[in-house]
């Protein structure tokens, strides 16, 4: 089937009118961007800036709907990163448990984490697990085996196998660096 029997119309300018209505209809409806200027589309238009004009306003539309997606996606990680900062101490957090909270795939997971400066989400998810243990650490009176269980380690031995690796000293000698009044 070709394009002109799909339209029910019985010659070329009719076709052109229907065209040129349609340019305008699409423009109005999609808030064509003023930045573009208004497009030209009266009867005296001659097709092939009818095409163009066409073009640009696909253009103009897909730019806009890219922008708004845009800020929906930008939107989205925002909401993931916070949800998973306030779900840190769960020690089954991993990226598929995120891609499923959220009915996303996990390579999403791994891209949103790769933008928030880690690579893989494991090392975003440790390191800010790490920097909770140690503000933790820095600000809190509690037993050190607790915190790393309360930041999301499933036993107090892979915490302490875990935080000498980033901070290249046992946890607890790190308290004692920044209590130096309290005894």
């Amino acid at each position: 089937m070709m394009y002109s029997d799909c339209m029910p119309f019985e010659s070329v300018p009719e076709r052109y009118e229907y065209l040129r209505f349609s340019i305008r209809f699409a423009i109005q409806d999609a808030n064509f961007p003023s930045s573009l200027g208004s497009p030209v589309c009266s009867p005296s238009t001659p097709p092939d800036q009818l095409l163009t004009v066409l073009l640009e306003s696909v253009q103009a539309v897909c730019k806009k709907q890219k922008e708004n997606l845009s800020a929906k996606e930008a939107e989205q990680e925002i909401e993931i990163l916070a949800w998973v900062l306030d779900n840190l101490s769960d020690w089954t957090l991993n990226a598929e448990a995120v891609a499923r909270h959220f009915a996303i795939l996990e390579r999403k997971v791994q891209s949103i984490a790769r933008q928030a400066g880690e690579v893989p989400f494991s090392a975003y998810l440790q390191s800010k697990r790490m920097k909770r243990i140690a503000l933790l650490l820095e600000e809190t009176n509690l037993p050190v085996s607790g915190i790393g269980l309360q930041a999301g380690y499933s036993t107090s031995s892979t915490f302490f196998k875990a935080f000498p690796r980033v901070y290249d000293i046992s946890p607890s000698e790190y308290r004692p660096l920044f209590s130096s009044n309290e005894s």
